[in-house]
């Protein structure tokens, strides 16, 4: 708790994408969102009533898997929490997968 953690969110492309977004949901009761890694991406936040949601639009996702790391500080101790990777292209039509993660915060 209080302390910065990342979650990497990588993309395996097995027919490259030039252009993508990542998308990772959270609970803003559990996590305060302070930043991701890819300086090239485009990223926006939303936080809402016990939800976040940050977006990052990549244009480097092409000739290889796509990885980029969101740094989190989490708010409060739970064996509960989720955080949802999205990952979407649309080179090869409408691409996107999903993968929700469980993450017990420490006191």
């Amino acid at each position: 708790m209080g302390t910065e953690a990342a979650l990497t969110v990588t993309a395996l492309q097995p027919s490259p994408c030039s252009d993508g977004t990542i998308t990772v949901t959270y609970s803003s009761q559990d996590f305060s969102y302070v930043g991701n890694g890819d300086g090239s991406a485009t990223c926006s936040t939303t936080t809402f009533d016990r939800g976040g949601v940050v977006t990052c639009s990549y244009t480097d996702f092409g000739n290889t898997d796509k990885s980029d790391s969101f740094t989190f500080t989490p708010l409060n101790p739970t064996a509960t929490a989720l955080v949802t990777g999205t990952v979407h292209t649309t080179c090869n039509g409408d691409e996107q997968a999903s993968e929700t993660f469980p993450v017990a915060i420490h006191p």
